[in-house]
């Protein structure tokens, strides 16, 4: 019987042991996930931080090319590449931002600039045709017709593509 006693209390010590060992395993395992939470927490307040603020910087830029087409309208386009290139300063990926300022370069027949602009959509934008059919009539207008014949190309291939 005593054998039994000393059996039964070793094997409580042993079950308390292992409850305490899980207990233990359970508690940091929640310190370890409270933690982690709000690290998660905390990034992301970091992204929803940093999406309003690209909202608000693409909208700025927009209004701003939405302003630079109704320059244009009125044939006021000095005024309106001050506005495009303010709309590329705030978001230079704002979609159309180079592309409008090159069109009203080529109104200015500052080609090269015009050129440059378009290249600079292609870079953002390398997936829309839009830039390449852009940059073909900016080399049409300065003359260089192989250029413009190989991007129109290129535009013609890349809609056909995005039309399928």
């Amino acid at each position: 019987m005593e054998t039994l006693n000393y059996l039964l209390a070793f094997a409580n010590i042993t079950i308390t042991i292992i409850g305490v060992a899980f207990a233990a395993a359970a508690l940091m395992t929640f310190f370890y996930l409270k933690r982690k939470l709000k690290e998660i927490n905390t990034s992301n307040e970091k992204f929803k931080s940093s999406v309003k603020d690209d909202l608000y910087l693409i909208q700025e830029a927009m209004h701003k090319i939405l302003a630079g087409y109704n320059c244009m309208d009125k044939k006021e386009v000095d005024k309106a590449i001050e506005l495009f290139q303010r709309a590329v300063e705030i978001y230079p990926t704002a979609f159309n931002a180079y592309n409008s300022l090159g069109y009203a370069y080529i109104e200015t027949a500052d080609y090269s600039s015009a050129i440059h602009c378009f290249q600079l959509a292609i870079q953002h934008f390398p997936d829309k045709f839009e830039g390449h059919y852009d940059l073909s009539q900016a080399y049409e207008k300065s003359g260089q017709k192989e250029l413009a014949e190989k991007h129109r190309k290129i535009a013609k291939k890349m809609e056909a593509k995005s039309v399928c």
